[in-house]
């Protein structure tokens, strides 16, 4: 194949700037994530959320510099429309995905600050419930509220919605 197709090729800068965008993505994850964790070391509740987060920000990073270099691209390249669309609906899965980890991460903290191996543990299995179940209710609001994300990014489901649920008076 000849270097000089390649270069004239119309998508060659913007995958060029694509493919920089992830690297440095993944290097800022990296470098950010062992920062974190050295820094949160003290603060197991932050820690765990830092711990519990590291894999989902690993691509949110990622599809955030796509997103960016997407969004920089020329109009007039082909598909790139739904190119963008497609890294959008991406980037609001990760994005939940990492609200959700939070929040995983959040309910470990505070379990582990909560030990139940002592004599009397009756208060702390008390908290771990707690913890439980509000932090299930909280992932299930974050991915349900993730999923309406989704889908509102086409069409059919905002003219649905609309339908479904007409505006008020007062919001006219």
């Amino acid at each position: 194949m000849d270097i000089g197709i390649l270069i004239a090729h119309p998508w060659f800068g913007t995958w060029a700037a694509a493919l920089a965008g992830v690297v440095i993505a993944l290097i800022a994850h990296r470098l950010g994530g062992l920062l974190l964790m050295r820094l949160t070391r003290p603060a197991p509740v932050l820690h765990a959320i830092v711990a519990k987060s590291r894999a989902p920000a690993s691509v949110v990073l990622p599809l955030l510099a796509l997103q960016t270099v997407w969004q920089a691209a020329p109009d007039e390249l082909r598909w790139i429309d739904s190119v963008r669309h497609v890294n959008g609906l991406l980037m609001i899965a990760a994005t939940t995905w990492l609200v959700v980890r939070i929040i995983a991460g959040f309910a470990k903290g505070v379990m582990d600050r909560h030990p139940v191996d002592v004599v009397d543990n009756m208060g702390a299995r008390r908290i771990h419930t707690q913890t439980r179940v509000l932090s299930r209710i909280a992932m299930t609001l974050a991915t349900i509220m993730g999923a309406a994300m989704l889908l509102m990014t086409f069409p059919g489901a905002r003219r649905w919605a609309r339908a479904c649920w007409p505006r008020p008076a007062w919001s006219a």
